[in-house]
C-alpha cells in the first residue's frame, strides 16, 4: 500500500516584511528539506511597495534549492523582478496571474509582505511504510492547536472517532 502525501500550507505575514525579509524563513525551509523531513512543493512571496503601493509576487515550484538567492534578488533588486517572475517559466518559476495579484493586493498594506509555502511531510511516508510492513495502520493524522500538546488526551480523542 502506497503512503499518501501530507501537504501542509504555512503562511507568514510580515507587516514591514519587504524591508525585513532577510531569507531566514526560506533558509530554515532549505535546511528542513535537505534533511529529508519535508519537500517544498510551492512557495509564494508577495510584497506591496511602501512608496508606490505596487504589488509584486512570485510563485516558485519544486524544491527549495535556490530560493534564498531568488527571493533576495526579488526583494532587493526591483529591476530584476520581471526576469525572476517571467524569465524562466519552464524552469520552475511562474508568474502570479494578474487576477491573483489583484486579490493579494487587497490583503497587503503598503510595506507588508507574505511568504507562503506548501510542504509535503516526507518523513511521514517512511513511518507509514514501516507501520504497513508490520501490519499497522494510521488511525489519526491531525495538527493540534498550540497549547493542545497533551498526547494522551489527543490520542484518546482520535481513537474515539469512527475511522
Amino acid at each position: 500500500m502506497g503512503a499518501p502525501s501530507r501537504p501542509e500550507l504555512l503562511v507568514f505575514a510580515l507587516d514591514d516584511g519587504a524591508s525585513r525579509l532577510e531569507g531566514g524563513i526560506v533558509a530554515a525551509l532549505e535546511r528542513a528539506e535537505s534533511g529529508g523531513a519535508i519537500r517544498v512543493v510551492q512557495t509564494l512571496f508577495a510584497m506591496r511597495d511602501a512608496d508606490s503601493g505596487e504589488v509584486s509576487a512570485v510563485r516558485l515550484h519544486g524544491g527549495s534549492g535556490g530560493l534564498v538567492a531568488t527571493l533576495t534578488d526579488f526583494r532587493l533588486a526591483p529591476e530584476r523582478r520581471p526576469e525572476i517572475i517571467g524569465g524562466a517559466r519552464g524552469g520552475g518559476r511562474a508568474a502570479v496571474r494578474a487576477d491573483e495579484a489583484e486579490e493579494l493586493a487587497g490583503s497587503l498594506a503598503p510595506g507588508a509582505a507574505i511568504v507562503a509555502v506548501l510542504v509535503d511531510h516526507e518523513w511521514l511516508a517512511g513511518v507509514r511504510r514501516a507501520a504497513d510492513r508490520i501490519g499497522g495502520r494510521m488511525v489519526a493524522d491531525e495538527l493540534l492547536a498550540e497549547g493542545d500538546g497533551d498526547i494522551v488526551s489527543a490520542v484518546l480523542a482520535a481513537i474515539a472517532r469512527p475511522t
